[in-house]
C-alpha cells in the first residue's frame, strides 16, 4: 500500500527511468560511476535474475500504479486524552500541524496518527462503483 505521496514518487523515478535510463542514448545513465550503475543494475535486475522493463511496460505499470483499481492510503489525526483514556475532541485533521496546534493548546493531549485505506467497490458485472 502506496500513500499518495509515496505513488506519486514512484511514478516520477519510474517516468526518470524510463526517458533517462541506460536504454537512452547520451542519458544521464552515462554521467554515472560504474559503481553507481553496479548497483542500480543489481536493483533493478535482482542481479541478473530479471530484464529491465522496457519503455512501454514502464507505461503499463504507471498506468496500474495510478489506475482506478489501486487502493490508496490517507493518514488522519485524532488528540488523545491520557488522562480521561479517550479522545479528547471528535476533530479529525487531515494534516498533523493543525493537530499539534490545538493540542498544545491543552494538557496531556497528544496527537495518533491513523490511516485509512480505501479502495475501489467492483460489483459481480466488474463495474466499479465509489471507494469503500
Amino acid at each position: 500500500m502506496l500513500s499518495d505521496r509515496e505513488l506519486l514518487t514512484v511514478l516520477a523515478a519510474l517516468r526518470f527511468w524510463q526517458r533517462h535510463g541506460p536504454s537512452q542514448p547520451n542519458s544521464f545513465w552515462d554521467r554515472l560511476e560504474t559503481d553507481e550503475q553496479d548497483a542500480l543494475d543489481a536493483i533493478r535486475t535482482d542481479s541478473g535474475t530479471f530484464t529491465d522493463l522496457d519503455a512501454d511496460e514502464i507505461d503499463q505499470l504507471c498506468e496500474r500504479l495510478q489506475g482506478s483499481d489501486a487502493r490508496t492510503v490517507t493518514t488522519k489525526y485524532v488528540l488523545y486524552d491520557f488522562d480521561m483514556d479517550e479522545l479528547a475532541t471528535t476533530a479529525v485533521y487531515s494534516g498533523y500541524r493543525a493537530a499539534a496546534e490545538d493540542a498544545n493548546m491543552l494538557s496531556n493531549i497528544v496527537v495518533i496518527a491513523f490511516t485509512i485505506e480505501t479502495e475501489p467497490i467492483v460489483d459481480a458485472r466488474g463495474d466499479q462503483d465509489a471507494d469503500r
